[in-house]
């Protein structure tokens, strides 16, 4: 049997991310998984908050991971609300996932419960510097 070598002895607890605007950068080429209920392929991209509203404490966002999921099904508005906020090329005949790699956009992040703890969704994804409904505008690329 294999032994793994990892010190997990301080590691600390998940806090959900206060709910707001945060811009995220796509960092690892996204992958591609198959739904447990339906079988049908998921395209998930995960997600590192690089600016965004400090959290309780002070404590700054950056850094964090958040996953966004979208079905691959002809014609889903997840996706390409995905490909069209990252800015990656896309035509009748699909993507390249590694296109992702590199390139930013802005979240619309909520708070839910998921098994009794609080977790976090991406809502919306817009290019930088376009606003979310009711959202204030994340900083321009010269910004950060």
């Amino acid at each position: 049997m294999a032994r793994v070598r990892v010190d997990v002895t301080k590691a600390k607890g998940f806090e959900a991310l206060i709910a707001g605007d945060y811009v995220v950068e796509c960092q690892k080429v996204p992958t591609i998984v198959a739904s447990k209920k339906s079988g049908i392929l998921m395209q998930v991209l995960e997600l590192v908050v690089t600016d965004g509203p400090d959290q309780p404490g002070g404590k700054s966002p950056v850094g964090r991971i958040l996953f966004y999921r979208s079905s691959l099904e002809e014609g889903n508005f997840f996706s390409k609300m995905a490909l069209d906020a990252f800015g990656v090329e896309y035509a009748k005949g699909g993507w390249e996932t590694e296109d992702f790699v590199g390139k930013s956009a802005r979240a619309k992040v909520a708070v839910r419960e998921y098994e009794g703890e609080p977790t976090n969704d991406i809502k919306r994804l817009k290019p930088i510097g376009k606003k979310t409904r009711g959202g204030r505008r994340a900083a321009e690329e010269d910004d950060l």
